[in-house]
């Protein structure tokens, strides 16, 4: 009877799937996709799969008396108060804060999802989110909206600034590969780009290269397999990530073009 030497061999089926798993890997740095005129050169938050152009020169002698509510619980857990505009000399009627409109999305990426709602999901999921987590990382007064009227009289006041955005690359991945191992296998890779305007003038523009494979929760999520379920995730993760440089780029408020102001300078 011969003996047979232990092996730590895999098998060939699960060397075939880790192949395969390779090969449909999805992650990589952002590409020049024409949306935006230059991707050689971003001023701040630069990586490989994200990057930020920003005007300088924001007005931000205010912004610091705007905070959310995790940045006012952070103070008030360290015996702290809020800073008080009033208190450092500032006339509330002097500030201008800022009204983000959130356009709708383009879809720009080669590959499309299978049908006409399912992209048309997607593109909700980016605009929803961008609202939602604007309103997350801007306090009181900033408000964020759809759509505005001109000359709206509860809008009197307001610096409108507008989001554009356009999902513009897309790699599918694997839904089999999601679906039976998970652990970001055959994961959905998405780039979504984008820009905030003050009227025609660019205040900033962006890049976001995220990539996600669902939850397929051990066999329970099917949904794993469909590519714009984890798309939604994707951009989802990238908006997530926008927002909060957006926050650190463009002030909550300012004090009004035509106002000067002694106190607090």
């Amino acid at each position: 009877m011969k003996n047979h030497k232990p092996t730590t061999s895999l098998p060939r089926c699960c060397w075939a799937i880790l192949v395969l798993a390779l090969a449909t890997a999805c992650a990589g740095p952002m590409k020049p996709t024409g949306y935006l005129d230059d991707y050689g050169s971003f001023n701040r938050f630069k990586t490989d799969t994200f990057g930020m152009r920003v005007r300088e020169g924001e007005d931000r002698s205010v912004d610091q008396y705007f905070l959310n509510k995790v940045q006012i619980e952070e103070l008030r857990s360290t015996g702290q108060e809020p800073p008080s505009l009033e208190a450092a000399g500032f006339d509330p009627e002097n500030l201008q804060p800022v009204l983000f409109i959130v356009n709708p999305p383009e879809w720009r990426a080669e590959w499309r999802p299978e049908t006409d709602e399912e992209l048309e999901g997607v593109l909700f999921t980016v605009r929803e989110r961008f609202y939602r987590y604007l309103l997350r990382q801007y306090p009181h007064p900033v408000r964020v909206r759809y759509a505005y009227v001109p000359g709206d009289p509860l809008l009197a006041g307001y610096r409108v600034l507008e989001l554009d955005s356009a999902v513009t690359d897309v790699n599918p991945g694997s839904g089999f590969l999601r679906y039976v191992i998970g652990y970001s296998a055959g994961a959905v890779c998405a780039q979504l780009e984008g820009r905030v305007r003050e009227g025609n003038e660019v205040l900033a523009e962006f890049v976001a290269r995220e990539e996600h494979a669902g939850y397929p929760n051990g066999f329970m999520n099917w949904q794993v397999t469909k590519t714009s379920y984890c798309l939604k995730y994707a951009t989802e993760e990238s908006i997530d990530m926008v927002t909060e440089h957006i926050r650190a780029t463009i002030p909550a408020a300012r004090l009004r073009p035509e106002t000067v102001l002694s106190a607090g300078q």
